[in-house]
């Protein structure tokens, strides 16, 4: 969307040209975490299921550290475009870039360093963590991926395309669920 068509159009259409898009990817992201609880359950097991509760704690502080440097810095970045200060907006879209990213490499190194006593600390069992660590490493191991996922969604809604933003959470989402069936039932 062109950025003057920000000034232009009227507000309760602006309003829902976002919102609707918003919802659906929060949406999204809540319906694939509930399939892998299912999958899960269905196809290894409630020792499985419980281990991937314990697991999603860490999803999603890593997901939420996404959020912090995304909608932080996309709105800042947008004030700044809306004042006209397009360099300004771009400092702060690198400002909140490098941050997540230390962020994600700062969750990657202490979890390879300490994921067991987190687990445990987390209410890992003798029972439930060969569970935990067989898929742990994995979403600590993705940590960066799973956090700019919620990064660049703000910043892609943000930057007038919140469709685009939407599109790519619901093919994440598809992709997500398809492959929990095929690697948990099949493989």
């Amino acid at each position: 969307m062109d950025k003057n068509q920000l000034v232009k159009q009227p507000v309760p259409k602006l309003f829902f040209h976002y919102l609707l898009p918003a919802i659906s990817g929060t949406m999204v992201t809540s319906i694939y975490i509930l399939a892998d609880t299912i999958i899960i359950g269905k196809g290894i097991g409630t020792e499985a299921m419980a281990a991937l509760n314990i697991v999603l704690p860490v999803f999603n502080l890593v997901f939420g550290t996404g959020l912090l440097f995304g909608v932080g810095g996309s709105v800042l970045m947008s004030i700044s475009r809306g004042r006209g200060e397009e360099k300004r907006g771009q400092q702060y879209f690198t400002t909140a870039f490098i941050l997540n990213l230390l962020a994600g490499l700062i969750y990657i190194t202490v979890f390879f360093a300490f994921g067991e006593e987190i687990m445990l600390f987390l209410g890992g069992t003798s029972v439930t963590m060969p569970y935990i660590m067989g898929y742990a490493p994995y979403i600590a191991g993705g940590a960066l991926i799973f956090s700019f996922s919620s990064f660049l969604q703000a910043f892609v809604r943000n930057d007038g395309a919140p469709r685009r933003a939407m599109a790519a959470v619901i093919a994440g989402g598809v992709f997500n669920i398809v492959f929990d069936i095929l690697l948990v039932f099949p493989f």
